[in-house]
């Protein structure tokens, strides 16, 4: 179908792992202990699902829609409610600032 390719495939088989690592390992992860390591994994997540909720809205969402018949649609330009709600979720819990409102204005341009 396309909506993801086999190094997608791989991040997630890796995400999955992290995952179970950091719940059998919670108290260190809630706490700070282990958080740093996280937090290239947690992009390539929002990466992912955002990945997946464009190609969704894409490939199902929008031609199913008549109100999209004929419009050209800019997919780099589609973003999902789950994903907005994520990014902001990561903002406020983000430690530093700065990339948080990076990360924040970067996803309102869209």
């Amino acid at each position: 179908m396309g909506a993801i390719d086999d190094d997608d495939v791989s991040a997630m088989r890796k995400l999955r792992q992290i995952r179970n690592k950091a719940v059998h390992n919670l108290l260190g992860f809630v706490c700070g202990e282990d958080r740093s390591t996280y937090q290239e994994d947690l992009k390539t997540m929002v990466k992912l699902i955002e990945k997946l909720d464009r190609w969704w809205i894409m490939e199902v969402e929008t031609p199913c829609n008549a109100d999209y018949d004929g419009v050209d649609v800019d997919a780099s330009r589609v973003v999902s409610g789950r994903v907005s709600i994520l990014k902001g979720l990561i903002h406020l819990a983000s430690s530093n600032q700065e990339v948080a409102d990076f990360e924040l204005r970067k996803s309102a341009e869209r």
